[in-house]
């Protein structure tokens, strides 16, 4: 939940996007579209809850405790795409 693991969570998320890029970009069709956007939806989550560690940085942000953004953080790499 620190500064530096979200950091590699964003890291992570980044490198598996430009991975289901370049695989998006060699096949083509219809089916490679609707699974490009749910990619990007499930990237979108993934992407909020590191961000949202962040706020226990600032106290006058900071409305959960330690362990919530910890098992938010784990649940997170369950839907991450392309891990």
């Amino acid at each position: 939940t620190d500064p530096v693991d979200v950091a590699a969570h964003l890291k992570l998320m980044g490198e598996s996007l430009c991975n289901i890029g370049m695989r998006l970009q060699e096949t083509k069709g219809h089916m490679a579209v609707q699974g490009g956007l749910s990619v990007l939806l499930d990237s979108l989550i993934c992407a909020c809850g590191p961000l949202m560690c962040l706020t226990q940085q600032l106290y006058e942000l900071n409305g959960c405790d330690r362990n919530t953004h910890a098992k938010t953080l784990d649940n997170i790499a369950y839907i991450m795409p392309g891990l």
